[in-house]
């Protein structure tokens, strides 16, 4: 039973701009169960009408000498198309791409009573007070109708459109227009030069309701694809109605397809309170994306609901449609960013400029853009250093970020000198029970975790916790808590974490109420511990309350609702619930792919979970391109020596032992050792984890010489750092038995089977995988030895177990069922 015990936690860190917050402790999102050796209409036209006016124009054009041919014929054809343009528009049912300009808009605001008399009223409002009654004579549309008109005046406003805006007849029609403004000021645009396609003013409002379905999909097909250009009016910025509609989306489908360009805007206002929110916490970004589902779009007419999901789904689907909002929305946010850093610059506000700069870093950072993201940081830490001094609060901000940026990287020096450079200036200038200090105090101890110091890590907890200096109910003495519960559970001191994790999702329950995030939080982690102990009817309707919560709170799409997903998938895996969990990996890749960038770490998180299970299950062709996928986009994106990346690796080394690949799997075991030792120390479990898979390797080998050392060396450091009850120490101590047993050496690799047994049962109980491995291969050690009355209870209990635990189907239980006959068989051959 070799087996890496590593547990893969991709966290997406809280990135700070304006208050220092704790980061909870490798929780929400940890990915658990890396383990195991790890769419024209034709224009009607008046046929009479045009021939007429064919013989005015060549009339005209005849007497003109001076002209010369070609601007002759360009003279006709503009004339004619002009004619032809102006003759089509005296048809309601005409698609024309005439609009008005975005100054315009203004113009119409004052024409109908200006902002204070418009201010309640929504585009669908403006439409039956004034659209609608001025052209109730001509049943035209409202650009037909004054482009038809004899003052040039107003004709001369309609022209050819280069914007068509997709918006929410629900929408305050002043949000439109501001949204419009705040767009050409954002882009730098000529307002008189921008002419917006807006189906209040260039489609016909009359007889609406008797064009059908073909007609609407035409014109909006037209008009997007001799356009060019969509415009998204988003509003509110967390919950966006246009993508609630099912017209709105096809429209963005159009964009797509035609290969239209495509933006967003918002006005003004929401612009602000969108801004405020991504300054204040930048995974507000995570709240609008969880929102924006397109496949959720409803219409007035089901049946056109209906049509337009089956023309996506027959083409490019709705992953692909809502990626390209997502990839506008993140370059839009990066515009607007940049416009307030850029106006601070004009106005000379460094301390505004290094705000919105210290946003955009952050942004980036949550992006995974770390590229993008470190020089931003570093301008900003150096700027505040210079201008307000090393020691305002502001500039030890930057620098804790920065650390945390180092920290995600896996440069942990880099990380580490900056924390406690942080941690020691807030001791010095805020005193060592300030909120911040506290704060700092708790980020190194979670770097320290991150590198398996732990004996480092747990003082800086405890300390922290005695001081009590901002309550028991407070949100950062909770989180304070909830990471030393983590770090309990990581080191294996189940008894401790467990009472902790109790006490804190009690006491969020009360404050912040049962469905809230942090909440749970809580109860995904107090899951996790009970996973962690084998514990799986307890684990798993915590994951289920869990899942749903999050589901009906933060969205189905939300990044918490797809990391419960996952865990939900990996507590399934274990109880060999393989279709079950295969299933709920794919929703939540496809789901990651959608919300998320391509090369999200959280996406390869999944993917390499996914692996695993097809690894488990002797699907190899289906792991591998999964597996060596994940490797090399961590290589790309974190670099080679990032813990991620070799984390992937180790896996990768184990799949091709399981293939046989022996060449390519030793040389990647070592690789990967070797890199850990250097950049996460030789005491680090993941280092250990690989020292152990490497050993397994060679034992397989029978190369006993070179893996005794290594599980020598593995037993001993788990012993100092974890302690002799460790998960990791006993899985290890019955690895060396195993090797013990196949050397012969059956006195040595019983009596470490029999202390391994025993402390199983003491601290996680006879029920835990563990305790069953050990068991059973303490019993394979009798059965070898002839020891058959030995070894037929052992073989007995560990199926009775397995049955009652994991089912009677599971890949376990079957393996004993299969060494209980094996043993039978053998005690039948004996006696003949």
């Amino acid at each position: 039973m070799g087996a890496e015990v590593s547990k893969q936690k991709s966290n997406k860190a809280s990135i700070h701009t304006h208050s220092s917050l704790l980061v909870p402790s490798a929780a929400d999102n940890s990915i658990t169960a890396l383990n195991q050796p790890e769419t024209t209409l034709a224009s009607e036209t008046n046929q009479v009408l045009l021939d007429h006016e064919k013989v005015k124009i060549v009339t005209t054009l005849g007497s003109v000498e001076i002209m010369s041919a070609n601007v002759v014929k360009e003279a006709v054809e503009t004339v004619f198309d002009t004619q032809m343009e102006r003759a089509n528009m005296l048809n309601p049912n005409h698609f024309s791409i005439k609009g008005v300009s975005v100054k315009y808009f203004s113009s119409l605001v004052d024409t109908w009573g200006g902002r204070s008399e418009l201010e309640d009223m929504t585009t669908q409002d403006i439409c039956d007070k004034f659209v609608k009654t001025q052209t109730e004579v001509s049943k035209l549309s409202w650009c037909a109708d004054i482009y038809l008109s004899n003052d040039p005046n107003l004709s001369s406003q309609v022209r050819d459109a280069n914007y068509f805006i997709s918006h929410a007849w629900k929408y305050k029609f002043l949000d439109v227009v501001d949204a419009l403004t705040n767009f050409v000021t954002l882009n730098k645009l000529d307002p008189e030069l921008t002419i917006i396609w807006f189906d209040l003013l260039s489609n016909s409002q009359h007889n609406t309701e008797a064009k059908d379905f073909d007609w609407w999909t035409t014109v909006f097909q037209n008009a997007i694809q001799k356009i060019g250009s969509v415009v998204l009016i988003m509003q509110p910025w967390d919950d966006p109605i246009p993508l609630t509609r099912a017209w709105c989306v096809y429209e963005v489908y159009v964009s797509n397809v035609a290969k239209s360009s495509f933006y967003v805007a918002m006005p003004p206002n929401e612009t602000q309170i969108f801004m405020n929110s991504l300054k204040e916490k930048s995974q507000a970004y995570f709240s609008l994306l969880a929102n924006l589902n397109s496949k959720k779009c409803k219409a007035g007419n089901p049946k056109d609901r209906e049509a337009i999901f089956n023309v996506i789904q027959k083409s490019i689907g709705f992953s692909k449609l809502d990626r390209t909002v997502f990839e506008t929305l993140a370059v839009w946010i990066i515009d607007t960013i940049c416009d307030h850093i850029q106006s601070s610059i004009i106005s000379h506000n460094i301390i505004h400029q290094m705000d919105w700069t210290l946003v955009l870093a952050g942004f980036h950072h949550l992006l995974s853009h770390y590229e993008q993201s470190e020089p931003l940081y570093v301008e900003c830490l150096e700027t505040r250093k210079r201008v307000l001094g090393p020691d305002h609060p502001d500039t030890l901000l930057t620098m804790n970020n920065l650390a945390g940026l180092y920290q995600a990287q896996g440069k942990y020096e880099q990380a580490e000198f900056m924390y406690i450079q942080c941690l020691e200036t807030r001791r010095r200038v805020l005193g060592p029970d300030h909120p911040d200090t506290l704060i700092s105090q708790n980020n190194v101890a979670h770097l320290y975790k991150s590198q398996g110091k732990y004996e480092e890590a747990e003082p800086m907890y405890v300390n922290a916790l005695k001081l009590k200096v901002l309550g028991p109910d407070h949100l950062n003495t909770l989180t304070l808590l909830n990471n030393m519960a983590h770090l309990y559970n990581s080191q294996g001191k189940y008894e401790q974490a467990e009472p902790m994790y109790a006490e804190c999702l009690e006491t969020r329950r009360r404050v912040l109420g049962s469905d809230h995030p942090d909440t749970m939080l809580i109860l995904n982690n107090l899951a996790l511990l009970y996973k962690s102990r084998g514990k799986y009817e307890q684990a798993e309707p915590m994951y289920v309350e869990c899942l749903e919560t999050r589901k009906q709170v933060l969205g189905p799409d939300h990044p918490d609702t797809l990391s419960t997903l996952n865990n939900l998938a990996g507590l399934y895996q274990s109880q060999g619930k393989y279709e079950q969990a295969e299933l709920m990996y794919i929703e939540c890749i496809k789901t990651w792919k959608r919300v998320l960038e391509p090369d999200d770490l959280d996406i390869l998180s999944t993917l390499n979970n996914l692996a695993l299970l097809y690894q488990s299950q002797g699907k190899y062709e289906q792991a591998e391109p999964m597996y060596t996928e994940c490797v090399e986009t961590r290589k790309r994106v974190l670099g080679p020596d990032h813990p991620d990346t070799l984390l992937t690796m180790n896996n990768l080394a184990g799949l091709y032992q399981a293939q046989g690949k022996y060449e390519q799997a030793e040389f990647m075991y070592i690789q990967c050792l070797e890199t850990r030792k250097q950049v996460l120390g030789p005491d680090h479990p993941d280092t250990l984890s690989t020292l152990n898979n490497l050993a397994l390797f060679y034992k397989s080998h029978g190369k006993h010489e070179q893996a005794e050392p290594m599980y020598v060396e593995c037993l001993e450091t788990f012993k100092r750092i974890f302690g002799p009850d460790h998960s990791d120490t006993l899985s290890t101590l019955n690895n060396l038995a195993g090797l013990y047993q196949s050397q012969g050496k059956y006195e040595q690799a019983e009596l470490m089977y029999i202390e391994c047994l025993e402390t199983w049962k003491r601290v996680l109980g006879p029920n835990h995988p563990g305790t069953l491995s050990t068991l059973i291969n303490l019993a394979s050690l009798y059965h070898s030895q002839g020891k058959y009355e030995q070894a037929e209870p052992m073989y007995a209990v560990c199926l009775e177990t397995c049955k009652r635990v994991l089912g009677p189907d599971h890949p376990t239980t079957l393996i004993f069922l299969n060494n209980l006959a094996l043993l039978y068989k053998s005690q039948v051959t004996r006696q003949i």
